[in-house]
């Protein structure tokens, strides 16, 4: 079980490893969002006071076009205006890029997030086989050993008999004279023929 905690935590880090450049680059991108954003509040400001410029110099240009006085405020106006539009496509595009590469990152994170769920997945069912193994090896062992006890009690037993069988057959074999005695005779027994 050792080992499978040493080869989990190896996996993981290598896991981390392969995926952390990702997750770097992605809060790269996070840091660009929150400049866009303060970009986006900034043109929204200069454009609300451009704005207000815009329509003070309007009314005044429109009823003396050709006085140079309210022509030069209401061009500067107009001029503010479209630079402030310009600026804010060009954050448009920028964002839209942004977004498309966000998009791009998040998809190979998830690509690389699914083939280290299917390796994952190969290794719990290597772990599990490992595990059933040890089970099984620990459960077979456990019958070894009653089989192999109940085996030597067995040839304990069987040596036992073996030496009485011995004493025995020395102590027939060493007094022959007490069994060949008249006293002593194996009665015959009676078979009925009819």
């Amino acid at each position: 079980m050792v080992f499978v905690s040493i080869f989990a935590d190896d996996y993981l880090s290598l896991v981390t490893a392969e995926i952390r450049p990702y997750l770097e680059n992605m809060t790269k991108e996070t840091s660009k969002y929150a400049s866009n954003n303060f970009k986006i509040n900034e043109y929204k400001d200069q454009f609300s006071s451009a704005l207000d410029d815009y329509k003070k110099a309007y009314v005044p240009y429109n009823t003396a076009p050709e006085n140079e006085e309210y022509a030069v405020p209401y061009n500067t106006a107009v001029s503010n205006l479209e630079q402030i539009t310009s600026n804010l496509s060009k954050l448009q595009i920028k964002i839209q890029d942004d977004i498309k590469k966000h998009n791009e990152l998040t998809t190979k994170i998830n690509n690389e997030i699914i083939k280290e769920k299917e390796r994952n997945q190969s290794l719990l069912e290597e772990l599990s086989k490992i595990e059933s193994a040890h089970s099984g090896s620990s459960i077979m062992i456990s019958n070894f050993k009653k089989l192999y006890s109940s085996n030597y009690y067995t040839n304990i037993g069987m040596f036992v008999g073996i030496l009485g069988s011995f004493y025995i057959f020395y102590t027939f074999s060493k007094y022959p004279s007490i069994f060949s005695s008249n006293n002593m005779s194996i009665p015959k027994i009676k078979t009925s023929q009819t």
